[in-house]
């Protein structure tokens, strides 16, 4: 059997067998860069919960400094804190979370605020005039999503040299929605269009992968990109990444649209 090709009766090519074979291998590791990384916050959390008990139990058999007591009380609420965030976030990636307080949100508004806001240039170009753009959804979030689809994407790809962001509305077919794992219907779509170094295909396809590293880089968005994903999912919409040559990258982000607006 040839190098990289799938057992015979299979409807893949060489080429294809093989970039089927790379992406496997990048799942497995982006999985187990993933289990280590949050193993290791997770061992770090516990270890200071457990410190901070250690303390409490002696000043409270000593009873000669009250006040550590509540310093060690504070340390572990702040702590306890930390680790509910992560569980949290963690539960979004898994798609488990929930949208806490759906409202009708403008998403262009929001484009907008974070492209003002980002310390990159980014230019804002034709975008949903009127109240169209409307969504059912939790606005934190949606700011999360977007500040994360202009300068999270940006930390992951080389060299970016420019980003511009723009929004319609359209429609997405039955076809489409099941490429984009959604359901069909109204919705809003907002591009965001990054310019960069060269970069293979696979590394695009790779974006929102957790704790995903260009090695020239040496470092990645280690996983908000991933729970940005997540919160999409959460609101029922879905992320396409579109190569363009192998400097451009378009991000695509499809919410429905507030049918009740």
């Amino acid at each position: 059997m040839a190098e990289g090709r799938i057992p015979d009766g299979s409807p893949y090519s060489d080429d294809e067998a093989r970039e089927i074979k790379q992406l496997q291998h990048a799942r497995l590791e982006s999985i187990g860069s993933t289990s280590g990384a949050i193993g290791h916050k997770l061992n770090n959390l516990l270890a200071g919960l457990l410190g901070y008990v250690t303390l409490l139990r002696r000043a409270s058999d000593t009873g000669k400094d009250p006040e550590a007591i509540g310093r060690y009380l504070d340390a572990l609420d702040v702590t306890g804190g930390r680790v509910s965030e992560l569980t949290k976030r963690l539960m979004t990636i898994a798609h488990r979370d929930k949208v806490q307080s759906a409202s009708h949100v403008g998403t262009w508004a929001i484009v907008a605020e974070v492209a003002a806001a980002s310390e990159r240039e980014v230019t804002v170009g034709e975008g949903i005039s009127d109240d169209s753009d409307g969504v059912v959804g939790d606005a934190e979030m949606l700011r999360h999503i977007v500040e994360q689809l202009i300068d999270g994407v940006a930390e992951v790809l080389p060299d970016v040299s420019a980003i511009s962001a723009s929004g319609a509305r359209g429609a997405v077919d039955e076809t489409v929605a099941v490429d984009l794992g959604m359901e069909p219907g109204s919705c809003v779509i907002l591009a965001f269009e990054h310019e960069h170094g060269p970069v293979e295909t696979i590394t695009r396809e790779r974006l929102f992968d957790p704790y995903y590293t260009i090695e020239s880089k040496g470092r990645g968005a280690e996983f908000h990109l991933t729970e940005a994903w997540g919160e999409v999912c959460l609101h029922s919409g879905a992320i396409a990444v579109v190569p363009d040559g192998d400097s451009r990258t378009r991000v695509l982000l499809y919410l429905p649209v507030d049918r009740s607006a």
